[in-house]
């Protein structure tokens, strides 16, 4: 199976670029289109983990194996959210699509501790990006009206349920809703 072949199998290039494909296979013709359906799963292209064990058994690893899930392996992400947020939900599916592992705490129950959420606000860029303003709860009308941005920052710690969802960190990054361009920048980086 050549490169261009194989990018008709990846969707949004999940998965391997062709670039990463040759770094596992000496040449590119290591994979046919059965054995290559036969280990994909959910009609997506191979992760990085099934290919270098799939190469492996097939003797046509290449070069390094360990350079291709540095990748997956850098990207520390956190999922803060609700069971109801279908945001919350559409980030969990985006992450689980690409094979990213991350951590879902929930907010009702545990919420975001003092560190993580002076990390998240300072990585947002302040109090105004961070609330919800959409919401019915009726603090957020006290939270217009706060004058010293202190005071409008302990006021939203102490209710985070004004805090606009998902909260995705991936170490001192931070976004707030749902925001795949920021993600998958985040996943290029790595």
């Amino acid at each position: 199976m050549s490169a261009k072949e194989l990018q008709v199998f990846c969707r949004d290039k999940h998965c391997l670029s062709a670039e990463e494909l040759q770094v596992f296979c000496r040449d590119k013709h290591c994979l046919s289109a059965e054995e290559l359906q036969i280990f994909c799963r959910d009609k997506h292209c191979l992760s990085a983990e099934e290919l270098q064990i799939f190469c492996r058994d097939k003797h046509c690893l290449s070069a390094d194996p360990h350079k291709l899930l540095k990748r997956r392996r850098s990207m520390n992400i956190q999922i803060f959210g609700t069971a109801k947020s279908f945001d919350t939900k559409k980030a969990e599916r985006w992450f689980k699509e690409r094979r990213i592992r991350y951590q879902y705490i929930d907010m009702k129950r545990y919420g975001l501790s003092g560190k993580e959420f002076d990390s998240v606000l300072r990585a947002v860029g302040g109090v105004d990006r961070l609330v919800d303003w959409d919401g019915k709860d009726p603090d957020l009308a006290l939270l217009r009206y706060l004058a010293p941005e202190t005071a409008r920052e302990d006021k939203l710690y102490e209710n985070q349920a004004l805090i606009r969802l998902p909260v995705v960190r991936n170490g001192k990054k931070a976004t707030v809703g749902y925001a795949p361009e920021t993600w998958k920048q985040w996943e290029e980086e790595t």
